[in-house]
């Protein structure tokens, strides 16, 4: 397989137990982190410009205080990094690549049952499959993919 140049590695994936801190090195080099805001300044706050997010930042556009700004995910998790925004509805992906990432407990966008969000589209049987272009808007969605491809998935061409 052969992702785009900006998607996640497999094996950038996370291996610890429930509770416990990420322990693998991030993908990118630390960035610093931002510099404490001036007292009166905004929360920046992203979000996604997807209905699923909707419960989540209904309102948040009219609120004292903060700026609602909606990207797609790469999008946010970008702004994260360079300090332009303070919180971003990201994929918990994002926690194990970069140290000092917090998150709410217990809050999260679920689905029961099929979601469809991520899909793969072939021209040949998966087992000739050599190479994958993979939608740069969602890293968590290229990960997917290469789970699911990987050798030792159940289901992949690997196994």
């Amino acid at each position: 397989m052969d992702p785009a140049a900006d998607s996640p590695r497999a094996d950038d994936a996370p291996s610890h137990r429930s509770g416990d801190a990420p322990s693998r090195a991030p993908a990118d080099p630390p960035a610093d982190p931002p510099a404490d805001p001036p007292v009166g300044a905004r929360l920046r706050v992203g979000s996604v410009p997807y209905l699923v997010a909707r419960p989540l930042d209904a309102g948040l556009d009219a609120e004292p205080g903060l700026e609602l700004v909606r990207e797609v995910p790469a999008r946010l998790v970008e702004g994260l990094r360079a300090g332009r925004l303070d919180v971003a509805l990201v994929s918990s992906v994002e926690l194990f690549r970069r140290p000092g990432y917090r998150y709410l407990d217990g809050l999260g966008v679920c689905g029961r049952g099929e979601v469809s969000s991520v899909r793969v589209f072939l021209r040949r049987p998966l087992a000739e499959v050599r190479t994958v272009a993979l939608d740069p808007a969602s890293r968590t969605a290229a990960t997917l993919v290469q789970v699911v491809l990987s050798p030792g998935f159940a289901g992949s061409a690997g196994s």
